[in-house]
């Protein structure tokens, strides 16, 4: 009887202990497309701003470019690139939701383009400094094949009190 209580004590504590494991997944395998394309270089086009701030997208494309290339990246010049579309027109990155990503690889040579819709842009105020409410949507697109490498969203608020230059959008 004092056996089968052990053993019933050890199948409840292994059926519990079982319960808590977590599966670790690794980058690869939760970027597949990202690691088969191996993207170098990354276009970062105009924002699309779903927001009354007009200033959000400017705000925001001073600080895509700092962790794009902490993380190993080329980013195109943004204020070339801006440039340049604007010359051709395109003031907004909505007129490019349906361009073939292929004459991105063409015309600068990236390997990848970001795609941004900016959600939500709330900015408060107070006494010493005020914080920035901030709806992001990201999608990183293959220029090859036009595969969606990596997608993200996520609303973040940035204290722009203390020195904070608003780095961490990303």
């Amino acid at each position: 009887l004092n056996r089968v209580k052990i053993i019933s004590w050890l199948a409840v504590i292994a059926i519990g202990l079982s319960g808590c494991a977590t599966s670790i997944i690794s980058k690869e395998d939760a970027f597949p497309k990202m690691y088969q394309a191996k993207p170098v270089a990354i276009l970062v086009v105009p924002a699309i701003n779903n927001t009354t701030a007009a200033e959000a997208p400017e705000y925001y494309s001073t600080t895509i470019a700092e962790p794009l290339t902490r993380m190993g990246y080329y980013v195109l010049p943004i204020e070339v690139t801006n440039r340049l579309l604007q010359e051709q027109g395109i003031v907004d990155g909505a007129q490019l939701a349906n361009v073939d990503t292929g004459l991105f690889k063409t015309m600068y040579g990236a390997d990848a383009v970001l795609f941004v819709n900016i959600n939500k842009w709330d900015t408060s105020y107070f006494v010493l400094g005020g914080d920035v409410t901030v709806g992001i949507a990201y999608e990183l697109v293959s220029t090859t094949n036009r595969d969606v490498l990596w997608q993200y969203a996520d609303t973040i608020v940035v204290n722009t009190g203390g020195g904070n230059s608003g780095g961490g959008l990303i």
